[in-house]
């Protein structure tokens, strides 16, 4: 059928396509799919309605979903891998196109599932789960999201390492302390710094957390405030210490990436000098690119594989311009909020402004209150992920360092008692 569907209508243009996706996957058929993929290109051309538009990203999603489970590297623990790489970027084009509001409730459910599918699979199962319910939230039925969304959390519980709490993974997860950690007797007689690293990083982001939703709440003038000497600009900017607890906020979330990435140089020893190593390049090797660290590479480990390619959303510039608008523009609000300027301003009044600001020529990162807290609510949840994701990542890395190990090695146990509440006081 190598012909052109040009005397095809957009539907069953659509129809035919789908149809020989469809059978390309069943038959493992890559020029089949290539097939499929060259007529919707030919179909592009016409200049679509956003509705055909979004479902042809939904296509070529599918035509990655099936070359990837056609590859012969299917089941192997790829940490990189084109097909999935195309299959989110295509999934999260036809959420993002306008067309989107146009699907009926289960289509729409089909591809909040299919995203939720291909996140599980490489071990970004926090996201996953969202997206799950988004499918049910459509479609509450939706037999093909229960199913996923009961696979995934099974693979969840069992990546926990207190059994106790695979009834209550989402919250055993974060609070719980880390798994037990092996260390050479040699390293001192206190326990491994990993661990001081692990409370740190809750506290912090315990710290920003709150510090959202005090800037949330503020009420009144704050009496740090008062009496401090501001013009103003005439863009009706909203400035004061409420909005600074929240950029706080922000920055506090942000920071989890790059103290996650301290605290995994130092544990699986990847060898990044401490002033170098961040959340971008901890995956590769120095001065190679792209390449794939030799330690992490085929490493058969789900969660850490998770917390990589959520590093792709905040660092990779294809990716990030396709994640939800809420995840958007992360990278550069931080890289303002640290280096330049971030202006807060009251969106419905500033549109009525006739002095606006260009980002671009001041450094000026221009932004309204609301987006500002959806922006650092979205921070605080891929934050909160990557913790779990590192407590996750590293009880799996434990067991296999156990199941490696060999029987003449001797393993001492040191408990840690936990640090109670009423010590955390200055007073």
């Amino acid at each position: 059928m190598r012909r052109r569907i040009g005397d095809l209508p957009d539907g069953k243009a659509m129809q035919l396509i789908g149809t020989i996706i469809d059978m390309g996957g069943d038959e493992r058929s890559s020029a089949a799919l290539d097939h499929a993929d060259g007529l919707l290109a030919q179909l592009a051309e016409r200049g679509l309605p956003d509705r055909d538009v979004s479902r042809a990203h939904y296509f070529r999603a599918n035509i990655w979903s099936a070359k990837r489970r056609a590859s012969p590297d299917c089941s192997a623990w790829l940490w990189k891998s084109e097909h999935i790489d195309g299959e989110i970027l295509e999934l999260r084009k036809a959420l993002g196109h306008p067309g989107f509001a146009k699907f009926d409730p289960v289509e729409r459910a089909q591809i909040h599932t299919n995203l939720g599918n291909v996140l599980n699979h490489t071990g970004r199962f926090i996201e996953a789960i969202e997206y799950w319910d988004r499918a049910l939230a459509s479609v509450p039925r939706f037999a093909m999201a229960w199913g996923n969304r009961g696979i995934g959390l099974g693979y969840y519980a069992g990546s926990l390492y207190d059994p106790g709490h695979h009834a209550v993974m989402m919250i055993a997860a974060f609070e719980s302390m880390l798994p037990s950690i092996s260390a050479g007797m040699d390293e001192g007689p206190g326990p491994p710094a990993v661990i001081r690293h692990f409370n740190l990083i809750k506290q912090e982001f315990c710290a920003a957390r709150y510090a959202l939703y005090e800037g949330m709440n503020s009420a009144g003038v704050h009496f740090s405030d008062r009496g401090v000497l501001l013009y103003n600009t005439l863009d009706y900017p909203t400035l004061g210490f409420a909005v600074e607890r929240m950029k706080m906020a922000f920055r506090g979330a942000y920071a989890v990436f790059d103290k996650v990435a301290f605290l995994l140089n130092d544990y699986l020893n990847l060898g990044i000098p401490d002033r170098q190593v961040n959340f971008r390049n901890l995956w590769f090797v120095k001065g190679k690119g792209k390449t794939l660290h030799p330690s992490l590479d085929g490493l058969a480990n789900w969660p850490l594989r998770g917390l990589f390619w959520l590093s792709k959303d905040i660092h990779e510039e294809g990716v990030r311009e396709v994640t939800e608008p809420d995840a958007r523009e992360l990278y550069e609000l931080r890289n303002h909020m640290e280096h330049k300027f971030v202006s807060v301003h009251d969106g419905f009044l500033r549109s009525m402004s006739p002095n606006s600001v260009e980002a671009s020529e001041s450094g000026i990162f221009d932004i309204s209150i609301t987006d500002l807290i959806t922006k650092t609510l979205r921070q605080l949840k891929l934050s909160r992920a990557a913790i779990i994701y590192l407590s996750l990542g590293i009880h799996v890395e434990e067991k296999r360092r156990f199941e490696t190990r060999g029987s003449k090695m001797i393993s001492v146990p040191m408990i840690l008692p936990v640090w109670e509440d009423k010590w955390k006081r200055l007073d």
